[in-house]
């Protein structure tokens, strides 16, 4: 049976049951991690009139049609002491090991149009930054949000984050219109306070601009950090421990990791409160080789992201989310393509690349490899989220310095449907290197007050 999907009914060939029809009772058991909620009618607006505990077993006596989450209208209709509610049906599933009931089948979140959040529930906001965002290739000018990444590494902080940006304004006259950060130094098993990031993010925000967030997750098995990726328990020294371990009710890594979503959420939400959409870009760089979620199994790596999407989605209601799939540029020809992990389109609404130039690298190549045209025909917007004129390991950071203006005169003549680009941190940024007038004063470049109120 596949790990983690949603359950879809398969209704009579006549159409959608206006009532239920006989539905033999058929004992199910809840697939979170965490504490589901029975609701009196099928929508998430409804009264909760009772939770059932992770692997709780119920009885599920039928089904109807309610609300739609993530393309999926099915609601399953359980018993509980009180009577009977309603559970969507992406929140249980059989607990009969003999396989899916009749007139049952998995099936994945349907694709929204292109420029429509997977969210159903997406607020007003986030839907908006996601229409304009999609329609940039459309434009004669102004088509490429600027960015330049705020913090992550070792010694950084609001105040380098701050730096940056200002070190850009003050040498073109324009703040970038993206900005971002990265949770891992604030996470519960790290800083365990958000408030440091997220003041930047809404302060930035409030300005004018947008934002996105990545996170560099620590190890759930070991605590150790995103780097930890050997798995002991292998002969083979390339191993990564199998995601599936982190969607098993019960296995002490899924309960961590349980436990490190909620608190990521509480960031997130923090920065809902506040009025703030998050381009929100977790499990980067997938088909690389320096993390713990990488290496996997194409479909497990799936799994682990639609469960993320499913939690933050209808558990957390965290609707000020649009989500990012940033795979990186391969490193070698046996490198499997950026789309081979890609979750689905019914989870993603921005794709990706992250790209460190080679030494010497003029042009820009993308597509070195077939990267580009992979995620191009994804049917996503495009962004470099993670962007440097230089190798990701630093070499040449005492040399020439970059011209920042061949970034757009590339993205103009090779890549033009690439919507935004983000500059990283340290000597990758735009300030480190020349020309960063050249960049933001290009008549294709969106700088900060140059977008539009959402």
């Amino acid at each position: 049976m596949k790990k983690v999907f949603l359950l879809l009914i398969v209704l009579a060939t006549s159409g959608v049951f206006a009532h239920p029809p006989h539905f033999q009772t058929t004992p199910y058991q809840v697939a979170s991690s965490s504490r589901i909620n029975v609701r009196a009618e099928p929508n998430t607006d409804a009264t909760v009139v009772t939770q059932l505990d992770p692997g709780t077993q119920v009885d599920v006596t039928g089904h109807t049609e309610g609300e739609t989450l993530s393309g999926n209208a099915v609601w399953l209709i359980v018993s509980i002491p009180a009577g009977s509610g309603y559970v969507h049906s992406s929140l249980l599933r059989p607990a009969d090991s003999g396989g899916v009931p009749a007139g049952i089948e998995v099936a994945l979140a349907a694709s929204p149009p292109r420029g429509v959040p997977a969210n159903p529930n997406a607020d007003r906001t986030a839907r908006a930054v996601l229409r304009y965002l999609n329609t940039l290739p459309e434009r004669g000018d102004n088509r490429v949000v600027s960015g330049q990444f705020g913090a992550f590494g070792d010694g950084t902080s609001r105040e380098s984050a701050e730096q940056q940006v200002q070190e850009v304004f003050d040498e073109s006259g324009h703040y970038p219109a993206l900005t971002g950060m990265d949770y891992k130094r604030w996470d519960m098993m790290n800083g365990n306070d958000f408030s440091e990031p997220n003041g930047f993010l809404i302060d930035y925000w409030n300005a004018g601009g947008l934002v996105n967030l990545s996170w560099h997750a620590n190890n759930p098995w070991t605590g150790g950090s995103s780097n930890d990726w050997e798995n002991p328990n292998t002969s083979d020294p390339w191993d990564t421990r199998p995601v599936t371990e982190l969607l098993m009710l019960g296995n002490p890594a899924a309960i961590q990791w349980r436990a490190m979503l909620d608190n990521i959420a509480s960031g997130l939400q923090e920065l809902e409160d506040a009025g703030v959409v998050v381009i929100w870009r977790p499990l980067h760089e997938m088909n690389g080789g320096w993390a713990w979620w990488h290496r996997q199994d194409p479909e497990a790596f799936k799994a682990l992201w639609r469960d993320m999407f499913d939690y933050f989605t209808y558990e957390k209601g965290l609707n000020n989310l649009l989500w990012a799939y940033t795979p990186m540029m391969n490193g070698s020809d046996f490198d499997p393509s950026p789309a081979v992990f890609y979750p689905g389109g019914g989870y993603v609404d921005f794709v990706g690349l992250d790209k460190y130039m080679n030494i010497g690298e003029d042009p820009l190549n993308l597509n070195r490899r077939g990267e580009y045209d992979a995620i191009r025909a994804l049917d996503k917007p495009i962004g470099l989220f993670e962007f440097g004129p230089i190798p990701a390991s630093g070499e040449g950071w005492d040399g020439p310095r970059y011209n920042y203006a061949n970034l757009i005169r590339d993205i103009r003549d090779l890549y033009p449907e690439v919507v935004l680009f983000q500059a990283w941190e340290y000597v990758w940024q735009i300030g480190w290197h020349d020309n960063a007038a050249g960049l933001m004063t290009d008549p294709w470049v969106i700088t900060r007050d140059e977008l539009p109120g959402f």
